[in-house]
């Protein structure tokens, strides 16, 4: 059974004795127009308080009903008995076994952008842009990837060929896009078409499974949003990034011009750290690198020769004293929820907030999800806060980000959520955290 109609396949009616199984199929060919199997829920932006419902139907539902059943009857004992499953597929899995997810209708070719939002500096004259694609056609597929621009802008090139030679492959292509002359602070949405057996194909989906639980997709249009923002940072500033348990900071970073170093064990063991102008410690690192404990005083070392270390926002696992002097987060460590709380700039002369961008009050506009977590409760006085807010009605914090001087360099705490804020192109949080970046090379 499936929208549209069902497939009858007679059997040949004779009685099954005591554990005597038949087994039988059939083939069934959906019809072109059957619906994507997409979620009845939306919400195209994080800012957007509530999701759409757009099958009320479905209301009750958590993921819309698989799309095809298979319904059986029989008689026992004279009296009729029916059986309707879902239609399932049966994959292997070397690490779990057989799993059986209900089966789903998915676009032939798959089409979205890795990340959905970026940010171009005033005064650039291109912005590259990935997108990616995916076949579910079982065979071949070919057709045409291009881009719906805003009015003005221009991609180089204007569309690519693309050939697939089986289901489950998949390609990404790159773009080099022109703003319009003059681009101002805002927003340019961008959209990605493929061009496919003679239809054209607009959403992507991402596949999210547990393994006590069946496998959903949810889908979402491909669409990429541009933020034009007025943000420099120090030229030829060269940073390197220890990751922690995975943010987006470092593809972030890429959109000022920035490809940080991604340090690995061996590296903060032994590599030469002076390299580097800055270092960048990711969130929770100090939950999951055993080897950035071990090795945390090189670290420090590399902050007393000159250079800057920014460390972001980390778990009681850090509240051990890994900075150049003591401090003290306690396993009640503080936080603001609320995203539009107001940030007060305690030191509005120091260089985080000077320069090479000028920060004001309208850096902490339009924020997402909250301001920070993980705040420091006290620390010796040769830190310096920075920042001070609340949530309501609760005691001013400003243990969510600090700086001291340390030798010829300086460390710096922050659990201010950037991890959140870059990965959506939030303009303030990439002014502020350019100058952060910075530190190191005008030191």
């Amino acid at each position: 059974e499936a929208r549209g109609g069902a497939v009858v396949l007679e059997l040949d009616g004779r009685p099954l004795g005591v554990n005597e199984s038949l087994v039988s199929g059939v083939e069934i060919e959906l019809p072109a127009d059957a619906p994507i199997s997409a979620q009845h829920f939306r919400r195209d932006s994080t800012r957007d308080p509530f999701y759409e419902i757009t099958d009320p139907a479905l209301l009750a539902l958590p993921l819309p009903p698989p799309p095809v059943h298979g319904v059986v009857e029989a008689r026992v004992l004279g009296e009729r008995v029916a059986v309707r499953e879902p239609l399932r597929l049966t994959l292997r899995d070397v690490e779990h076994g057989t799993r059986r997810p209900a089966l789903a209708i998915v676009p032939p070719i798959s089409v979205g952008f890795p990340v959905a939002h970026g940010v171009l500096p005033i005064g650039s004259d291109a912005y590259a842009v990935p997108v990616h694609l995916r076949s579910s056609v079982k065979g071949e597929a070919t057709g045409t990837l291009g881009l719906d621009l805003p009015e003005g802008w221009r991609a180089r090139p204007r569309n690519v060929d693309f050939a697939f030679t089986r289901e489950g492959e998949e390609a990404e292509f790159q773009f080099v896009l022109a703003p319009p002359g003059g681009v101002v602070e805002g927003e340019a949405v961008i959209g990605a078409v493929a061009a496919h057996a003679g239809k054209e194909w607009t959403l992507g989906f991402e596949t999210i499974t547990a393994r006590d639980l069946d496998v959903a997709r949810l889908f979402k249009p491909a669409r990429h949003t541009v933020h034009a923002v007025d943000v420099r940072v120090e030229p030829d500033v060269r940073v390197a990034y220890v990751m922690g348990s995975g943010d987006d900071i470092p593809r972030a970073l890429g959109f000022l011009g920035i490809t940080p170093e991604l340090l690995d064990a061996d590296a903060l063991a032994s590599g030469d750290l002076s390299r580097f102008d800055t270092i960048l410690i990711g969130v929770r690192a100090y939950a999951v690198r055993d080897d950035l404990i071990v090795h945390n005083a090189r670290l420090l070392d590399f902050v007393e020769r000159g250079g800057a270390l920014i460390v972001q926002y980390q778990t009681p696992e850090f509240d051990r004293n890994f900075g150049p002097y003591p401090y003290e987060m306690t396993r009640r460590a503080e936080e603001v929820s609320e995203e539009d709380a107001r940030v007060t700039i305690l030191e509005p002369e120091h260089p985080v907030f000077t320069s090479p961008n000028l920060i004001t009050d309208a850096d902490f506009d339009d924020w997402i999800e909250q301001r920070g977590s993980k705040f420091w409760k006290s620390w010796d006085d040769r830190y310096t806060p920075l920042l001070q807010c609340h949530d309501t009605g609760q005691e001013p914090q400003r243990g969510g980000m600090l700086i001291a001087t340390y030798g010829r360099g300086v460390y710096v705490y922050s659990a201010f959520s950037w991890y959140r804020q870059l990965p959506h192109g939030v303009p303030g949080a990439f002014r502020i955290f350019a100058n952060m970046v910075s530190l190191g090379a005008r030191r």
